[in-house]
């Protein structure tokens, strides 16, 4: 069985002629590579050349609607970011990474609990304690130094051990 050699010759399917996919793509304005991975795939006529989105609309994630944990109602990422004064690139890595509910609205650590958490950690390899690198492990052990038995959040620095 004889290869054919030169560029694919596709049917514009609204001429009728047969053309090269770099034709094709420069006729209609999408993408060449586009168009091979659709013509890869088996696509064929108006499946080869129609748009993925409408002409002039951004891509966008505000379709992604998730769950409000406090208030119970769906809202967008976008919005979600405004009620709680959160960067929304910050929500939407996390709902890719499967936060949900509580884990998804939490703030950001600020740098004294960023400190606690690193003190925390050094503290119980010092003490011999067996290494759990985790988050959790870490929040763990942060909350349980930098609270008082009062619960109340210690305002001042721990003593450096000597």
């Amino acid at each position: 069985m004889a290869t054919r050699k030169g560029p694919t010759l596709v049917t514009d399917p609204r001429q009728g002629d047969r053309i090269t996919i770099s034709t094709l793509a420069q006729r209609y304005r999408i993408n060449r590579r586009t168009l091979w991975e659709r013509y890869s795939k088996g696509d064929r006529g108006e499946a080869l050349i129609v748009p993925v989105r409408p002409t002039g609309q951004a891509k966008t994630n505000s379709g992604v609607r998730v769950l409000d944990p406090k208030r119970g109602d769906r809202v967008t990422i976008s919005q979600l970011a405004q009620r709680y004064d959160l960067p929304a690139n910050t929500l939407q890595y996390r709902y890719r990474n499967g936060k949900r509910g509580e884990e998804l609205i939490r703030p950001p650590m600020d740098a004294k609990q960023k400190a606690a958490m690193r003190r925390a950690y050094l503290e119980a390899a010092r003490d011999g304690v067996p290494k759990q690198d985790t988050a959790a492990a870490r929040r763990e052990l942060a909350a349980h130094i930098m609270h008082d038995p009062c619960n109340r959040w210690l305002t001042r620095p721990l003593a450096a051990s000597a």
